[in-house]
């Protein structure tokens, strides 16, 4: 078993009051989740559009040089529990202990007011680590049983919480995320830069964009497979791959095989001001990932009124609603189908457009800092979690 150490920190009264402390604890920087890293932005801007009143503080491990495998251990799992205990008792009271991810749940004792965000539980259904890494996983997901509170950003991730780790759900809240309004239509003629220039003469028939990284979850195999259907149908289609070039994660064999060489387009790690010029200038999103917790690609897409196709799974529907098109996931002919009906169907695009602005007004940053801290507000009328 993992040291869990330290005293026992005094619990918050039992009263029901706003905090005058909230302590936010990312992510470690050497994990590299860009997604965390901008959700931890993200709940500072929410807090403040929510008019929390209270004090937002940061607890995180310095990191001056990078660790190594054993001092990242270290780090995770004695050093920073240390450092958020030290910090509640510094704070002013009431105090809550916001922990941004669910595989930070190591952090949460059962004698702080604690809330964690849970993004999704995928490792419990799709096993992407090996054993020793998948246990540690494990022990510390598990450690939100200790959390007062757990706010899941959709209902499916609130039922595999519910399901994977036995919590009530009047334990479980759920926010959805937001979406950023820089994410926006814009016109991109006679726009620079490097991501735009290797668009540039490639449309033909259609690009088709994916956003994400290579996680065998993602269902780049499927997007690779439908983009080689619809060449051989004769539509001239390319794809535009935002993040890690995928034959450095295991498709260059498959590229190959399918002939796609030549059909993808490499635009590498985007900051967000290219990122909303690269949606402006495609025709379709394709998000067949087959587990997400939430998804937020698909929200960002339709906020620049690209049509988007997404595989029928775990969080997407939530989230793409009525506004999206969706196939079975891993169903390579439902997915060239209907990424053809987009391209080729009259008014289709358009009327996706017009629905995923309206879709797109469902969600609300401000509305997920409110939900916090009723979080928060809960976690402190409690004495500690079940």
């Amino acid at each position: 078993m993992m040291p869990q150490g330290g005293p026992a920190v005094a619990a918050e009264p039992s009263v029901g009051v706003e905090p005058a402390t909230v302590l936010l604890c990312p992510v470690l920087p050497s994990d590299g989740w860009v997604s965390l890293e901008l959700y931890y932005e993200d709940v500072r801007r929410a807090l403040q559009a929510a008019r929390l009143s209270a004090e937002v503080q940061t607890v995180l491990p310095s990191q001056k040089t990078a660790p190594s495998r054993l001092g990242k251990q270290i780090e995770r799992y004695l050093d920073y529990p240390s450092l958020v205990r030290r910090a509640y008792r510094a704070a002013t009271k009431p105090a809550v202990v916001h922990v941004l991810d669910q595989s930070y749940g190591h952090l949460c004792r059962s004698d702080l007011p604690t809330v964690v965000t849970c993004h999704d539980l995928a490792l419990f259904e799709i096993h992407e680590l090996n054993p020793l890494q998948l246990a540690l996983w494990k022990y510390r997901v598990r450690g939100m049983r200790r959390a007062r509170r757990v706010v899941a950003v959709s209902e499916a991730t609130a039922r595999d919480v519910e399901r994977q780790l036995g919590m009530a759900r009047a334990r479980i809240s759920v926010s959805h995320e937001g979406v950023d309004p820089k994410f926006r239509p814009r016109n991109i003629e006679g726009r620079k830069g490097v991501h735009l220039a290797r668009l540039a003469g490639r449309r033909g028939d259609g690009l088709l964009l994916h956003v994400g990284s290579n996680l065998r979850r993602k269902g780049i195999d499927t997007l690779l497979a439908a983009l080689a259907v619809l060449v051989q149908e004769g539509l001239d289609v390319r794809l535009a791959k935002v993040g890690r070039d995928p034959s450095q994660d295991g498709y260059g064999g498959l590229i190959e095989e399918l002939g796609l060489r030549d059909r993808i387009l490499y635009l590498g790690r985007l900051d967000d001001d290219a990122l909303v010029d690269v949606y402006n200038a495609c025709d379709v999103f394709c998000f067949p990932s087959r587990f997400e917790g939430f998804g937020r690609p698909v929200l960002e897409a339709m906020a620049c009124g690209l049509p988007v196709v997404a595989a029928q799974s775990s969080s997407l529907p939530e989230v793409g609603g009525s506004a999206a098109l969706f196939h079975p996931p891993g169903d390579v002919a439902a997915l060239a189908a209907q990424v053809r009906r987009i391209l080729t169907e009259a008014g289709l695009a358009e009327r996706m457009r017009g629905d995923g602005f309206a879709n797109c007004r469902r969600f609300s940053w401000r509305q997920h800092g409110a939900d916090l801290i009723a979080a928060y507000r809960a976690a402190l009328a409690e004495r500690s979690g079940g």
